[in-house]
């Protein structure tokens, strides 16, 4: 990030706005976790194939920003397989947060125009 980044370029994100953030991550993480790999081993799904799902639905979640889909698919590889070994849902979330900061900061503008998805992508 530091070598991608470019100082000043994006505004500083608000604390409040971090820790709204921070609620709407556990919803996301719970969801991945406890929804969907949970019963995908439930239906009998390898370990490594419920990881590799769970993190292909979130990624898609995230469409039509690709840039946004590539970073949700590898933080969906790891945060499935931690889901699945230490059902730690807050370190989940806070990291989830952490990603998404540096990502919305850190990257170049040409590289993620923006964190939405779906239509307001568009927008």
């Amino acid at each position: 990030m530091l070598a991608l980044g470019q100082p000043g370029a994006r505004a500083a994100i608000a604390p409040a706005a971090v820790a709204g953030y921070l609620l709407w991550a556990l919803l996301q993480q719970y969801l991945i976790g406890a929804v969907v790999a949970d019963r995908l081993c439930l239906a009998g799904l390898s370990r490594h194939w419920v990881v590799l799902v769970a993190a292909t639905l979130f990624a898609l979640l995230h469409a039509p920003n690709a840039t946004l889909m590539l970073a949700t698919f590898a933080g969906g590889l790891i945060w499935s397989a931690t889901w699945l070994q230490q059902r730690s849902l807050l370190p989940q979330a806070v990291s989830h947060v952490a990603a998404a900061v540096l990502l919305t900061t850190g990257l170049p503008p040409e590289w993620l125009r923006s964190a939405e998805v779906s239509l307001r992508y568009f927008l």
